[in-house]
């Protein structure tokens, strides 16, 4: 007869595991630092894409406005992005910090 083996995980190890507070917190900080870095370049090439914009030499010449507008918006929904994902990670890193607080006597 054949012998039956129960393949089942045991309970303890299906279960999810929470991540290690400090490395989240790392983690967190480490993007908000990344998003925080590219939301000022992103603003940077902004600045200088209006700049050119106000150039009376570009403003006659409609293939580089052309360009400019469409670089412009390209650069608006990247920062909106970054800008998300700053929000995003520090609202986490916020909350993280808040429960490791409430957790220390």
């Amino acid at each position: 007869m054949p012998q039956v083996v129960n393949k089942a995980a045991p309970a303890a190890a299906s279960a999810p595991r929470k991540p290690d507070p400090k490395k989240e917190q790392k983690r967190l900080t480490e993007e908000v630092a990344e998003a925080e870095s590219k939301v000022a370049e992103l603003e940077r090439e902004l600045e200088q894409i209006n700049q050119e914009g106000h150039d009376p030499a570009t403003a006659t010449n409609w293939a580089r406005l052309n360009f400019l507008s469409v670089e412009k918006r390209k650069k608006e929904r990247e920062l909106a992005k970054w800008m998300k994902a700053w929000e995003t990670a520090s609202a986490a890193l916020d909350a993280s910090g808040s429960s490791e607080q409430q957790k220390e006597p």
